[in-house]
């Protein structure tokens, strides 16, 4: 459709000058005459295919990505053919004299439809009117057979996911090694492994994140369905995973294509811990009692381990130190400071620079204790260690 549309101009502008030619004026006449008559509704036209994208610049940024692509390209290409249309068209006429290769302009219609292929096609029309029943019974026969040959093709129809793909994500529990999420990959996969149905999984195990990639046979194949499979490591998979640690947990996930609006996040804020654990298992009750409602993970429940640095502030004013040289020390040594940036002469491209320990240095609790701070009054290099101490803590 969008190829025709282009060429439509062309094709009113040379009709237009065939016409005018046909009433008597001349070759340049007729090419100037032809091209003013139909400008005003040419650009009409392509203006009101145009308008159709407007709606776009108020649209939501993801979807402007999506088709602005498409905007600009019909747009751009709309706008050439018109121009093309209205000036290179009747410039070329002028130059090559179409005129020439016309005929005898004056023949009758008559005479025309009795001539060439067109006498072909009208025979064909009118028998096909003639036999208009049996021409439909064939035309749906065909359909009917057709409709037939795609239900039984191996094909997947297009949905809003992948249909014969899903995901596992697993959340581990905060300070977990490798071992421990080695061991509930494992464990997923002996689950899957019991289906079929699934053709291949491809697992990535980290210290903080554990996926497991599954893509299934196609759907044709399958003696289980997806959302079967699904729902089976739902309930067993959480029980399963819940035998390395309790903490564990996991969704399982229909895909990167996946419905994004079919998700519903809720935040719950305070500063009491224990009292958002509560409510966030009490909401998460609840929303299992709704129909339709499943997958319902609590993902920031995890305790994560800290230290606390708890300074004496009599032994640091003994050394000439407060508690803001203390805390700006570490977080110079440790996480970093940006003295500065680093700015390119090509490009213009800046380029943060940090300055921080060497890791070897910052991996452990003990190398904490080994950092030296400097005391503004005397300058004498301090460890850190003895104006403070690092209890463990559990923190959400």
């Amino acid at each position: 459709t969008h190829i025709g549309m282009l060429v439509d101009s062309s094709i009113v502008v040379l009709e237009n000058i065939f016409k005018r030619h046909e009433e008597g004026l001349a070759p340049r006449e007729a090419i100037v005459a032809g091209g003013e008559e139909v400008w005003l509704v040419l650009v009409a036209s392509t203006a009101t295919t145009i308008v159709v994208f407007l709606p776009i610049i108020f649209i939501d940024k993801e979807i402007q990505l999506i088709y602005q692509g498409l905007a600009f390209t019909t747009t751009i290409s709309l706008l050439s053919a018109l121009l093309i249309s209205l000036g290179f068209v009747p410039m070329i006429a002028s130059k090559i004299n179409i005129f020439k290769s016309s005929g005898n302009l004056t023949e009758s219609s008559a005479e025309k439809r009795k001539s060439g292929m067109y006498g072909i096609y009208r025979k064909i029309v009118t028998e096909a009117f003639k036999m208009k029943y049996p021409l439909l019974l064939i035309v749906f026969m065909l359909l009917v057979a057709a409709v037939h040959g795609i239900s039984k093709m191996d094909i997947d129809l297009p949905t809003t996911l992948e249909e014969n793909e899903f995901g596992i994500i697993v959340f581990p529990i905060a300070g977990a090694d490798l071992d421990a999420n080695d061991q509930v990959a494992k464990k997923i996969e002996d689950l899957l492994k019991q289906y079929p149905e699934v053709e291949t999984m491809s697992t990535v195990v980290r210290k903080d994140d554990l996926k497991v990639y599954v893509k299934l046979i196609p759907r044709k194949k399958r003696k289980v369905s997806k959302s079967q499979i699904m729902d089976f490591m739902r309930e067993k998979g959480q029980e399963t995973i819940k035998e390395v640690h309790e903490d564990y947990s996991l969704i399982v996930d229909e895909g990167i294509s996946s419905d994004e609006s079919r998700k519903i996040i809720i935040n719950i804020f305070g500063h009491e811990n224990d009292k958002l654990e509560e409510l966030a298992h009490e909401v998460s009750q609840r929303m299992g009692k709704i129909p339709g409602v499943s997958n319902i993970v609590m993902t920031d429940l995890r305790k994560r381990p800290e230290y606390d640095m708890v300074v004496d502030r009599g032994r640091a004013a003994f050394y000439g130190l407060t508690v803001k040289d203390i805390a700006d020390a570490m977080h110079a040594q440790v996480r970093g400071m940006r003295p500065t940036k680093y700015h390119e002469q090509k490009g213009g491209s800046e380029i943060e620079t940090i300055t921080r320990l060497q890791a070897i240095y910052r991996q452990k609790v003990e190398d904490l204790r080994k950092i030296y701070v400097s005391s503004p009054t005397t300058r004498q290099q301090i460890l850190i260690e003895q104006p403070r101490k690092l209890p463990p803590d559990f923190w959400p």
